[in-house]
């Protein structure tokens, strides 16, 4: 056990954990029983996890709350979804001969969580798994966010802002909007060196099951070699994959 550990959040750990093993909600007494710990401790704890939204009160009892589930269902979606991707996300970047990308809406930001490559290319610093990036600056940025509700994706480039990264990143609110109403029709974003100079990606979101927005998957490489192959091919594979992605989740076009 390690010697740094915090008291108070090793105690709420028990707790939560305690419920979850139980088969029906606890009270105090029970809980505090179970962990040894004083009653005067498990009912402080119990206010502070109730507040946050991990733990629930049924009368005088507690049960595990609503946020571990939201929790555990958003790692175990990223994790079903990289594994399903993998395969596809190989086989783009293969066919490309370019860096293939899949990635997830975070807190208003992109944030890479698996990339491929064919073995000869290098994969851009920004694109590293785990790298975030503004929406508005990146391909599968407005790819997403051009299938968020309006009101949503304005409150994110309020919260987050358009900086300017490059001479051609879209730094003007409005004139971002009238870009995801198009990328609403083709379901294809591009990126013509905004979020990084040199660099052109194209993106397209993927769906789930219930046809909300369940992330993102794009292409980047080199602006000179990426328009050398052909931007309407590009965009015509990435748009397959996108496609392929959000069958492996379930979706199904209407």
């Amino acid at each position: 056990m390690p010697e740094n550990r915090v008291q108070t959040l090793d105690r709420s750990l028990d707790i939560l954990e305690e419920l979850s093993r139980s088969n029906a909600a606890l009270g105090v007494t029970a809980i505090a029983k179970r962990l040894s710990l004083g009653k005067s401790t498990v009912h402080r704890t119990l206010q502070t996890l109730c507040w946050r939204g991990y733990i629930a009160r049924e009368g005088e009892n507690y049960r595990l709350g609503l946020k571990v589930v939201e929790l555990a269902s958003v790692l175990l979606n990223d994790l079903d979804i990289r594994k399903l991707a993998e395969p596809v996300l190989m086989n783009t970047a293969a066919i490309l001969g370019e860096a293939a990308h899949l990635v997830l809406l975070d807190e208003g930001e992109v944030i890479y969580i698996d990339t491929k490559a064919s073995s000869q290319k290098i994969i851009n610093m920004y694109s590293k798994v785990g790298r975030r990036a503004p929406v508005h600056a990146t391909a599968v940025g407005k790819a997403m966010l051009a299938f968020l509700p309006e009101d949503e994706a304005r409150a994110i480039l309020i919260r987050r802002g358009l900086p300017r990264l490059t001479s051609t990143t879209i730094t003007n609110q409005e004139e971002l909007m009238g870009q995801l109403k198009e990328i609403r029709k083709t379901k294809i974003a591009h990126d013509h060196e905004e979020n990084e100079l040199g660099i052109y990606c194209v993106g397209t979101p993927i769906f789930n099951y219930t046809g909300k927005l369940a992330g993102g998957v794009s292409v980047s490489g080199p602006a000179n070699r990426m328009q050398e192959k052909g931007l309407e091919y590009l965009a015509s594979i990435v748009k397959k994959t996108g496609e392929e992605l959000s069958a492996r989740l379930g979706y199904v076009k209407r």
